[in-house]
């Protein structure tokens, strides 16, 4: 198996150094339970966000569907009112409340 990563990581340009024997032979042992998880990039959630996988996970109580739907508006709200965070000063907070509904 150590011939066959030293050859991949050669053609990789990776020093085969960088992976100690113990390493590979972790890997080897649980190699049985990867999975492979693919994501899209923050440019692309933003651009184009994917409202049926966030809708889905907005009423699992294990979720933090709620807290990137919350964080998000933050954002918004910051980006409409040049840069303050709802809540900036205290005397703000009941006004800026309504703006972070909309």
């Amino acid at each position: 198996m150590s011939q066959i990563l030293a050859k991949v990581m050669e053609e990789r340009g990776v020093a085969y150094s960088t992976i100690s024997l113990d390493e590979i032979k972790l890997f080897c042992q649980n190699v049985q339970t990867l999975e492979v998880t693919r994501m899209r990039s923050p440019t692309q959630e933003l651009l184009e966000p994917n409202f049926e996988d966030l809708s889905s996970e907005f009423y699992d109580p294990d979720s933090l569907a709620q807290h990137y739907v919350a964080l998000r508006a933050v954002e918004a709200y910051r980006d409409l009112h040049s840069g303050r965070y709802p809540g900036f000063t205290t005397s703000d907070m009941d006004t800026n409340f309504g703006g972070l509904k909309e």
